[in-house]
């Protein structure tokens, strides 16, 4: 998941708009906003701040991250493909 979709669903589960969870953490809502579209990380004081505004510790928050790399969203592509990034121009 996502740590936008894990904000949002955490928020929603409250009955919480992003207005709330911006009053209640003291972010910002276009912040709010860009977080949950995944347009912006949050830095650890924000995700602390939202992360004691819905009850939750950073740790449960950055574990989302983790698993989503463990589920196959790596930076570099699987064994076999000549070990190059995803993107980078292939041999030429």
């Amino acid at each position: 998941m996502k740590i936008g979709d894990f904000i949002k669903l955490l928020r929603e589960k409250k009955n919480w708009l992003q207005g709330d969870l911006s009053r209640e953490s003291g972010v910002g809502q276009t912040n709010l906003s860009y977080i949950e579209k995944y347009s912006r990380m949050p830095n650890f004081d924000v995700a602390c701040k939202i992360c004691e505004a819905l009850g939750v510790t950073p740790n449960d928050l950055w574990k989302n991250i983790r698993m989503e790399y463990l589920e196959g969203e790596s930076l570099m592509e699987e064994p076999g493909e000549e070990g190059r990034a995803k993107g980078s121009p292939g041999p030429g």
